[in-house]
């Protein structure tokens, strides 16, 4: 990398910060110093204003997103899930959980699909929602088997994919989807213990003959009393990841050590 000189020299460099920026270190003084380098640090976009943003993205970037489209993509990124810290009842800090570079990714990939039309909240749920569910299809898949290497590789990809730098979102969204897909399994099995009928089930729960078919098989592999330990661990890892300030991946790797005993 260039020394700082050669970076401010004969041009204006301005960084946008999403973070507070520590001013302790030794290469932020530095970087301060030099009047040729400007540093503006600005809020995360707070709930509504989430929307706004990406309705605003997606027009600077040539396409168009509908008021619906722009709250289901906000809302699968995170937009309800920040946490706040209070003194005394009174709000000080907000943190959101969501990343803009992800949000611009998804934006970007949406656009791509409506191909000139304007983003509408079925595309979000089709291709934003449908690449994590398969994900996390695949997790249940291996906690079922017990198979430890490839549960662990496959949150892993996850992560990586999902949510880029910002791991404690990625754990959040997948904590979420796998108390979707456990859920889905404790379903399947009450109404099959009652022998009811498929087709009374597909009416019942909306879904597809594949997307049974699928929770059938994996259902049939995982005792009752599994299924629900497991409901209850991803609740107790959703109320750590808000309270608690260990390391997201620390949870979600005890969580998954507890349930991939040999």
């Amino acid at each position: 990398m260039p020394p700082l000189e050669a970076l401010v020299k004969n041009q204006n460099l301005v960084f946008l910060l999403e973070e507070k920026l520590d001013k302790r270190g030794g290469l932020v003084k530095k970087m301060i110093g030099y009047p040729g380098i400007r540093i503006e640090q600005f809020d995360l976009p707070h709930l509504r204003k989430y929307d706004d943003w990406i309705q605003k993205r997606a027009k600077l970037l040539g396409g168009a997103f509908s008021i619906p489209a722009a709250e289901a993509l906000a809302k699968k990124l995170g937009r309800d899930d920040f946490e706040e810290t209070k003194i005394q009842g009174k709000v000080i800090e907000t943190k959101e959980v969501f990343s803009l570079w992800q949000t611009d990714a998804e934006i970007r990939k949406l656009l791509s699909l409506a191909s000139g039309r304007e983003v509408a909240p079925e595309d979000v749920e089709n291709l934003v929602h449908a690449e994590v569910e398969v994900d996390s299809i695949a997790i249940a898949n291996a906690i079922a088997d017990n198979d430890r290497e490839k549960a662990l590789a496959l949150v892993e990809n996850f992560l990586r994919e999902s949510a880029g730098a910002d791991q404690k979102a990625g754990v959040i969204q997948l904590s979420a989807l796998l108390s979707e897909q456990f859920r889905n399994l404790a379903i399947v099995q009450d109404l099959a213990s009652r022998r009811m009928p498929e087709a009374e089930i597909l009416e019942k729960t909306g879904w597809k003959p594949g997307r049974l078919f699928v929770m059938k098989k994996i259902a049939s592999r995982f005792p009752a009393q599994k299924v629900w330990q497991t409901l209850a661990k991803l609740e107790a890892l959703d109320t750590e990841l808000k309270t608690s300030s260990t390391p997201p991946r620390v949870l979600l790797d005890l969580i998954l050590s507890q349930l991939l005993l040999k």
